[in-house]
């Protein structure tokens, strides 16, 4: 019988505890900003304006049309393709605008597949991208 109050005081104050435990107030929503906090409408980012793809309405089945932006205040650089399965660079084309387009001959390169790498002029890497 003293065992049975025992178990009923042990369970009673475990209870307790979990109640007040699940009590407890969070400090923050579930993206980790403080409660009440509104979030941003603006994201900006410094790559915002850096981009490198294909343009899927001037491409054809022999030509690739790559459009490019280089950072903000760099007026040259250079676009390097590159071998899909291998470390091969194919062909190197110089830029010297901000941005742009420029035409690869799929010929002329010897794939329809081929990776582009955007580089500054001091051989500084900025991005890249599979192009088919």
């Amino acid at each position: 019988m003293q065992n049975v109050n025992i178990m009923k005081i042990v369970l009673s104050i475990l209870f307790c505890l979990v109640g007040l435990a699940s009590f407890g107030q969070a400090t923050s929503d579930e993206n980790g900003r403080p409660i009440g906090s509104k979030p941003a409408n603006v994201v900006s980012s410094a790559d915002a304006d850096i981009y490198l793809r294909k343009s899927k309405a001037l491409s054809s089945s022999s030509s690739v049309v790559v459009e490019y932006s280089l950072p903000f205040g760099e007026s040259s650089g250079k676009l390097v393709l590159f071998h899909p399965e291998k470390d091969e660079e194919l062909k190197t084309i110089i830029l010297n605008s901000n941005n742009g387009s420029v035409t690869v001959s799929t010929k002329e390169v010897g794939f329809e597949i081929f990776n582009a790498g955007l580089y500054l002029s001091d051989d500084t890497f900025v991005k890249s991208q599979s192009l088919y």
